[in-house]
């Protein structure tokens, strides 16, 4: 039996395209670079608060509201990027480490652990915020 062809051509390519829908500020779009079953981990530090999130529904649930938090002028700038492709070694993953002060959140990071369809698997993001964040 044939491999399956992956959903992306590379990790690189479903990044590009979640931050194309993230861009369009679509959240259904943003879920859908998930695995079906893939999950969504958000870890305030300073609350000492996590939230878990699975499947695509309740992940663009989440995005729905977190694109509302993170939209405008809130100075939301990167800080560090990396990203590995799935290899015979392991599965691809990313590191993106930013912030957005005007929204509340001093810094942040998160690691993306991509299935080998190149889909999101796993993304786990810790923020640090301002006393009283809410999203």
């Amino acid at each position: 039996m044939p491999a399956a062809t992956p959903t992306y051509a590379t990790c690189e390519a479903c990044w590009g395209s979640f931050q194309a829908a993230w861009t369009k500020e679509d959240h259904e779009g943003v879920a859908s670079h998930f695995a079906e079953t893939g999950t969504f981990t958000l870890y305030d530090q300073t609350a000492q608060k996590a939230d878990v999130y699975t499947g695509r529904k309740e992940i663009a649930g989440f995005f729905e509201r977190w694109i509302k938090k993170l939209k405008g002028e809130v100075g939301m700038k990167p800080r560090f990027y990396r990203c590995v492709e799935n290899s015979e070694q392991g599965p691809g993953s990313i590191m993106f480490c930013w912030e957005a002060p005007g929204a509340g959140i001093q810094c942040a990071s998160k690691s993306i652990i991509f299935n080998p369809n190149n889909e999101i698997h796993r993304k786990e993001v810790t923020v640090v915020t301002d006393a009283g964040f809410a999203y």
